[in-house]
């Protein structure tokens, strides 16, 4: 009796296995488009131009597509150096993509630059830089905050910066103190005398 029962299933099993039909072709398309093919955790990368560090990126976890020429890095720092080999810039942010042809990125999450040229920092919850361009902006309708070492603190919504022209825009909801160097120094001047 127990040998009929294994050979009834065994025949289901059969017929199924035989009358079904999977679409592998889509499996393989689904598949190309979700799975990248190379991953890596705690990834550490370090960019070297005429013997001198210029870039350095730490993530937790990096994904590449290279159909696509796309990365996805997840909780990543990086450190920026000039060319004489100091610290030019540094940031944080959850989520940085990377167009790999391009070296456009789309920052996201919680994100933090600071520019020691500069000596400013902008906070937002997203970011897209525009390399041809050297053009980075905010989303639209989305704060971005920018604070100066001077104490010159500036919110706004849509974002645009310029680096090529060093300008800076918002479209909307400016808030923020300005710090006038200059007029503090004439300040402190005519006070002096």
């Amino acid at each position: 009796m127990m040998r009929k029962v294994a050979g009834f299933w065994l025949g289901v099993l059969v017929v199924a296995a035989v009358s079904c039909s999977l679409d592998y072709d889509y499996m393989e398309e689904e598949a190309v488009d979700v799975r990248p093919e190379v991953e890596i955790t705690r990834l550490q990368h370090t960019v070297v131009r005429s013997g001198r560090t210029r870039f350095r990126i730490h993530a937790m976890g990096s994904k590449t597509w290279q159909e696509e020429k796309r990365q996805v890095l997840e909780e990543v720092y990086f450190w920026e150096y000039n060319q004489e080999g100091e610290l030019a810039a540094e940031g944080r942010a959850d989520f940085a993509e990377i167009m790999l042809e391009t070296e456009d990125i789309r920052f996201s999450g919680a994100i933090l630059l600071y520019s020691y040229e500069e000596e400013a920092g902008i906070e937002a919850a997203y970011l897209e830089w525009n390399a041809e361009e050297r053009r980075l902006q905010g989303n639209d309708g989305e704060e971005v905050i920018i604070t100066r070492d001077d104490g010159t603190t500036i919110a706004g919504v849509t974002f645009l910066a310029d680096m090529r022209l060093r300008s800076l825009a918002f479209d909307d909801g400016i808030s923020g103190v300005y710090v006038d160097e200059q007029a503090d120094e004439q300040a402190d001047n005519q006070i002096e005398e």
